[in-house]
C-alpha cells in the first residue's frame, strides 16, 4: 500500500536500492491503471482495455524488468496484426506466455502471423496459439442435471 512514490524515491535514490525504484514505478502505475481497466471492461470499451493491457506489458518489460526475448517476440508479432487491441507477457516462469486481446475476426490472422514469424525468430522453441473466449460468467446449477 505505497502511496507516496516521491517520498520513497527521495529516500532510496542514492542507496543500493535505487535500481529497484523502476519496479516501484511499475507498481504505482499498475495500481493507478487497474481501476480504469475494470471500468473500460465493464463498459465494453475493448480498445481502452487493450491499450491498458499493452501499457501494463510494457511496464513489466521496461520498469519491472521481467519478460524475455521469446515473450516480447510474440508481443511484437501480435502488434502487427490488425484487430489486436493489446498484448503483453503473462508469466515469466519457464519462459511464460504472452496474451492478446483480439477482435474475433482477427484470430485467424494472428494465428497465421505467429506461425509464420515466430519460428524465424526462435527456431529452437515451439509455440502455440490458444483462443479463449469471454463468457457471461460462471453459473451454479442446483440439484441434478
Amino acid at each position: 500500500d505505497v502511496r507516496d512514490e516521491g517520498k520513497i524515491r527521495d529516500a532510496y535514490a542514492s542507496t543500493a536500492w535505487a535500481p529497484h525504484l523502476k519496479r516501484l514505478k511499475y507498481l504505482m502505475d499498475a495500481q493507478h491503471n487497474f481501476g480504469g481497466m475494470i471500468d473500460a471492461w465493464r463498459s465494453g470499451d475493448v480498445e481502452s482495455v487493450g491499450f491498458l493491457f499493452r501499457k501494463d506489458g510494457r511496464g513489466l518489460r521496461d520498469d519491472y524488468c521481467i519478460s524475455g526475448p521469446e515473450l516480447e517476440t510474440m508481443c511484437d508479432i501480435a502488434r502487427t496484426v490488425d484487430g489486436v487491441y493489446g498484448e503483453r507477457m503473462l508469466g515469466g516462469g519457464d519462459k511464460g506466455a504472452a496474451g492478446a486481446i483480439v477482435a474475433a475476426g482477427a484470430v485467424a490472422a494472428l494465428r497465421a502471423a505467429v506461425a509464420r514469424a515466430y519460428p524465424l525468430a526462435h527456431p529452437l522453441y515451439e509455440c502455440a496459439v490458444h483462443e479463449v473466449r469471454v463468457t457471461a460468467g460462471v453459473a451454479t446449477f442446483e440439484g441434478e442435471l
